[in-house]
This record gives C-alpha cells, structure tokens and sequence, in this order.
C-alpha cells in the first residue's frame, strides 16, 4: 500500500495573470497563497521565476 501523493495546483494562464496584479498592487506572498490556493513556498518559488519581489510580511 503507498501513500497517498500530495498534488500541488497547476499554475494556469489564468493564475499567473492574477500572480502578478496581486504583486503589482503589492500583496504579500501570504495574501496571495491564500486568494490563489497555492501554498506560500510555490508562491514565493514562482515569484523568484517570474523575478518579481513581493511585499515583506
């Protein structure tokens, strides 16, 4: 029996989009993980990515 596998969301089109208004407006990447469903270390990941710098907590 194996463990059950822990999927993360897909960043879609439509997500990335919302990613960098959130960042333009200055969101932080908590706020962001919590209005995209994605948790804050893949935020942070695709921030670095994209070269974007989010707002300090």
């Amino acid at each position: 029996m194996s463990d059950p596998v822990e999927t993360t969301p897909r960043w879609t089109p439509d997500s990335v989009r919302k990613f960098k208004e959130l960042a333009e407006e200055g969101a932080t990447a908590e706020v962001i993980s919590l209005k995209l469903q994605h948790p804050v270390t893949a935020v942070r990941a695709k921030a670095r990515e994209l070269g974007l710098t989010l707002k300090a907590a």
